[in-house]
């Protein structure tokens, strides 16, 4: 199964009310996703450049690739929310969910 939202909690205890808010800046996309997907430490990337031929410019070109096609298939959605609003995320995250099944 393809992964169709990426959904990124914000806390905000100022809130009444939850709230979804879409990200569509490519930029933005590639910092949470990057924030949540295992990478190399320097230390293991030495070492593998030891064996392939490639650099840390390499990876990174190959990262941004792979973000690219990603965002492009991906909803990516910033879910600001608190403690209180727990129950009203929910009938936001079922909303976008079921529009998302609509869609497929």
């Amino acid at each position: 199964m393809a992964i169709e939202l990426f959904l990124v909690a914000q806390y905000d205890p100022s809130l009444e009310q939850s709230r979804l808010t879409p990200v569509t800046d490519p930029q933005r996309i590639s910092q949470y996703v990057a924030a949540n997907f295992r990478s190399l430490s320097e230390e293991k990337q030495d070492f593998l450049q030891d064996f392939f031929d490639f650099d840390g410019n390499t990876v990174k070109a190959a990262f941004d690739a792979l973000m690219e096609k990603f965002a492009s298939r991906v909803a990516v959605v910033e879910l600001h929310q608190n403690a209180n609003t727990n129950e009203h995320s929910a009938e936001l995250i079922d909303t976008v969910t079921h529009q998302l099944r609509e869609r497929a």
